[in-house]
């Protein structure tokens, strides 16, 4: 970043603001097939609520090795790890032929959003002014929210209008947008 010029929060948007918005969407966007993908194979409702409790576990367990790999490898590698990462999760949560398949893929996918959610708060420690940042990450965190309202709402949509294992294919599209802005994209 150019000390000279000043700091615009729309520098922010392809690098940081719509990855996030597009990872949440993704993450949150196969909730709405979690149970009914569990009780499709075979679970009852108690084991459909825990399978769909996975994607918290997975954040987490993964939260303090996040900060490991997140260390290793940058910030924008970290995420655009956890987008393949999430993807893996959901095709394996897609063609899951039993409940375990399934629960490991939705693990797969917390995990990946825990490691995505604090490279994307590392990078705005590093990249944003201290005089800019909290209206910045005010700005991430409504993002994320969107996303994770978004997310839902579209699955829930897609479901209706087509099937459950349906939903599985918009967060694999989004994490394939998601990491192909994050490569592309400069960090500046």
């Amino acid at each position: 970043m150019d000390k000279n010029q000043p700091f615009a929060k729309r520098r922010l948007v392809f690098p940081v603001y719509l990855p996030s918005f597009l990872f949440s969407t993704a993450e949150f966007g196969i909730i709405p097939s979690i149970p009914a993908s569990a009780i499709g194979l075979g679970g009852n409702i108690a084991i459909a609520g825990a399978i769909a409790g996975l994607m918290m576990i997975g954040r987490l367990v993964a939260d303090i090795p996040a900060a490991n790999l997140v260390d290793r490898l940058g910030e924008r590698r970290a995420m655009i790890l956890a987008c393949l990462a999430a993807a893996l999760g959901i095709l394996s949560s897609l063609f899951a032929i039993n409940l375990l398949m399934l629960g490991l893929g939705v693990f797969i996918v917390g995990a990946a959003a825990a490691v995505f959610g604090l490279a994307r708060l590392a990078w705005m420690t590093e990249h944003v002014p201290v005089e800019y940042r909290a209206r910045s990450l005010s700005i991430l965190g409504g993002m994320f929210r969107a996303g994770s309202f978004a997310g839902p709402v579209i699955g829930a949509w897609i479901i209706f209008n087509y099937s459950v294992t349906e939903v599985f294919y918009l967060p694999l599209i989004l994490c394939a947008v998601t990491a192909l802005i994050l490569m592309v994209v400069k960090s500046e």
